[in-house]
């Protein structure tokens, strides 16, 4: 991996001559678009070892080009890169793609939209003049070429562009430093040894994916076995496969992942698994649920899972990964609380028939991390007992977003109001509370949409809603979702024009397909209420949290 990596970043020194461009203080981006495997992480490192700063991004997945290239360009051109690295396969299937077969079998109606990003794409690459790079054909000979470039803690390693809508997905500005104090923080609550062995499927490109599995496992020196996300997403039992071939040690999965196995794994093909080996299956990157950790203890604890082997934490892209969850040999701290009282931002613990809610416990926060709970609005620490925002301070907070000073400075730069205590803290825009030391997510202040792992915004859902039917009326919908058993169910709230009667079934069916088109989404329930009906903020806006309420308490105003 050395010998490759140095050959990588010779050639990469040599091709972008680690020169700062006229436009930016930093040196060349380079984005890596590779499929799972083992090439992403020759690649990875080759970055790191020429000086410039990767850029990972998932290829535009030929069967979904609508949806996933306006994703790829968005990183592209933000990220300013002027070089892109791949596989000779993949850098063929690109090619194709900007020829007219290559899109034959795209859906017509796609295709007038589908041809605008295409000639964007092929407009980057020659006005920008970005070179493409293929790194299976590479000689080795090249790593006697290369010179160390002189990095240091505070030099920037790669962009961590965040999940975020489809159109403007931000790059988060991570340094050699931020890395290794996260490493170091994870490494004190996993407690991994050299005798370890990390499973994973999470995508390359995801910070739990790229942070969790592959660097970590390098930082400390233990074997990694790495498969393809969809090779997971059709065939669950393979990563439990996985797991027992290899004896995996170390694992980690977004919640969704935990339901599908107990669903889409039935009991006769569950012989022969051995998950004994497993001590920390850590669950992370979407709300954990307390119904999902204990069904799949339940149906695997025949094979040899512990309890005590699953830990649900807490992180994101802008703290470089891992924020809370510590390995306690503990099962996971589930509480109950008056629901209608969280819903207020207060802690009141409740155990009943009606109005209760678990919630479980993400651990403490990693150790050297300042991490505290401040109301919203007044910018003031919350007591206790009181639902805030989580704000972090710490060595492995990036430095902000690429190419964006104004978001910067709203998301990273926040500061206590009346009590500079010295920190510039990252406000995460997720809401919580502390409790017994530990960390408890209660929502999402930014009202993120999360189903089967996918994060979604409202706005965007709710554009597409508005734009399905001439009938509805536009800036007039709120999406969100309700919990069950069996995740987090999609609900539309919509009104429309007050000459619509009689049209009800053709709206519903329209606001459907139009979001299993655009978002690959299916709607649990969709309300269709009266024009004016919905409550708005003094600026016109839909108060989502209100409207989810009224539905709650069916006081909707329903046509």
């Amino acid at each position: 991996l050395e010998t490759r990596a140095r050959a990588i970043g010779a050639l990469l020194q040599e091709t972008c001559g680690n020169k700062r461009s006229s436009t930016s203080e930093f040196p060349a981006r380079v984005l890596l678009l590779y499929p799972p495997g083992l090439e992403f992480i020759e690649a990875f490192y080759g970055c790191l070892f020429s000086g410039c700063i990767a850029v990972p991004a998932s290829p535009p997945d030929p069967i979904q080009l609508a949806r996933t290239l306006p994703r790829f360009l968005s990183i592209l051109e933000d990220s300013g890169a002027a070089v892109i690295l791949t596989t000779s396969q993949h850098r063929a299937a690109m090619n194709r793609l900007l020829t007219k077969d290559g899109r034959e079998n795209v859906n017509h109606a796609e295709k007038t939209t589908l041809e605008q990003q295409v000639r964007f794409f092929r407009k980057a690459l020659e006005h920008r003049g970005i070179q493409w790079i293929t790194t299976d054909n590479l000689t080795q000979d090249l790593a006697l070429r290369w010179r160390h470039p002189g990095s240091e803690r505070r030099t920037l390693a790669f962009l961590q562009y965040t999940s975020g809508s489809t159109a403007m997905p931000k790059g988060v500005m991570i340094s050699h430093g931020n890395i290794l104090h996260n490493l170091e923080i994870i490494h004190s609550a996993a407690r991994q040894n050299q005798d370890s062995c990390f499973v994973n499927w999470l995508p390359n490109y995801h910070d739990m994916g790229l942070i969790g599995s592959i660097l970590y496992p390098m930082h400390v020196g233990f074997q990694s076995v790495q498969m393809s996300p969809m090779s997971f997403l059709k065939r669950p039992l393979r990563w439990l496969n996985a797991i027992t071939k290899y004896r995996g040690t170390i694992t980690a999965a977004p919640n969704f992942a935990y339901e599908l196995c107990v669903t889409r794994i039935p009991p006769e093909k569950r012989e022969g698994l051995d998950l004994r080996t497993i001590n920390l299956a850590l669950s992370g990157s979407e709300p954990v649920r307390a119904s999902a950790i204990k069904r799949f203890t339940e149906a695997f604890a025949p094979y040899g899972l512990r309890l005590e082997a699953i830990l649900p934490s807490y992180g994101l892209a802008e703290a470089t990964c891992a924020v809370s969850g510590s390995r306690q040999l503990t099962p996971p701290v589930v509480k109950s609380f008056r629901k209608s009282s969280i819903e207020q931002n207060e802690v009141v613990e409740h155990r009943g028939e009606s109005d209760t809610i678990e919630l479980v416990s993400c651990g403490p926060p990693l150790p050297s991390l300042s991490l505290i709970i401040v109301n919203p609005e007044t910018l003031l620490p919350c007591p206790p007992h009181e639902v805030g925002e989580i704000w972090v301070a710490g060595d492995c907070v990036g430095a902000g977003y690429w190419n964006n000073p104004k978001e910067t400075g709203n998301v990273f730069g926040a500061r206590i109001k009346n009590n500079d205590d010295g920190h510039r803290y990252l406000r995460t825009g997720d809401l919580g509370f502390i409790l017994d030391g530990n960390l408890f997510i209660a929502s999402r202040l930014k009202d993120l949409i999360v189903i089967n792992g996918a994060n979604h915004y409202p706005q965007d859902i709710e554009r597409s809603v508005e734009e399905s039917h001439p009938k509805l009326r536009q800036a007039g919908s709120a999406a969100f979702t309700v919990d069950d058993e069996t995740g987090s169910q999609l609900i539309i709230v919509a009104e429309v024009e007050r000459n619509a009667s009689g049209l009800s079934d053709e709206i519903r069916q329209a606001i459907r397909t139009c979001l299993s088109f655009e978002h690959s989404l299916s709607v649990e329930r969709i309300y269709l209420v009266k024009a004016g009906s919905m409550n708005k903020t003094s600026s016109g806006k839909i108060q989502r949290s209100a409207c989810k309420q009224a539905m709650l308490q069916k006081a909707l105003k329903r046509i």
